[in-house]
């Protein structure tokens, strides 16, 4: 959760300055009383803990309702929930609209919901977007396409450029190629232009 400081004279004092400085509203905020001054020239303050408590998961959820809604499509949201990681599942009657040209516009509403997710907490939470199932497909092709390239560097010894994809895609051939023997991956080039490269050993 996001939480900041602050020392005044009212609590009241403390959710005006606090509103601005976690940008939520007055309703998201939890005020705590952590320590009390007495000064002899300003008098007593408080110190105050302002902190924004909202389940994250319903946040991104109740976002990615607002979107839809918006879109006027016919639509499903199934949240399922992993070891380490949540997926929020869409199903809609146009799934090949809001995926978008290699998944460009899936990406985009990923990017938008981790950006709202910053605004409720500053830890690290681990959650995917998907929509029609197109990410377990891209991750299955995603393998594929890293079992039969790696082979080929084996045998040939010479290393393969990867088109450029973006640090979650990245990720997932690491992760396939990261106990083979014969080759290893590396990422190279700047983002959006990142490119996985698999060279032998």
């Amino acid at each position: 959760m996001r939480k900041v400081e602050f020392e005044v004279k009212s609590l009241e004092e403390a959710l005006e300055l606090a509103v601005p400085e976690l940008r939520v509203s007055k309703d998201k905020i939890k005020l705590e009383i952590i320590n009390e001054k007495k000064g002899f020239l300003r008098g007593k303050t408080i110190v105050v803990e302002a902190r924004v408590e909202e389940n994250i998961t319903d946040i991104i959820y109740d976002y990615l309702v607002k979107m839809m809604n918006g879109l006027d499509v016919e639509y499903s949201i199934d949240i399922l929930n992993g070891e380490d990681s949540t997926t929020f599942s869409i199903h809609t009657d146009n799934n090949a609209l809001l995926i978008g040209k290699e998944g460009k516009t899936l990406n985009a509403i990923q990017f938008l919901c981790r950006q709202i997710m910053y605004v409720y907490t500053d830890e690290k939470v681990n959650f995917t977007v998907d929509i029609g199932g197109y990410k377990d497909n891209r991750i299955l092709h995603l393998e594929m396409l890293a079992t039969k390239t790696a082979k080929e560097v084996a045998r040939t010894k010479i290393e393969a450029v990867l088109k450029p994809m973006n640090s979650y895609e990245r990720r997932v051939i690491h992760s396939k190629l990261a106990e083979w023997r014969d080759v290893y991956t590396e990422s190279i080039g700047e983002e959006p232009n990142r490119s996985l490269v698999i060279k032998p050993r």
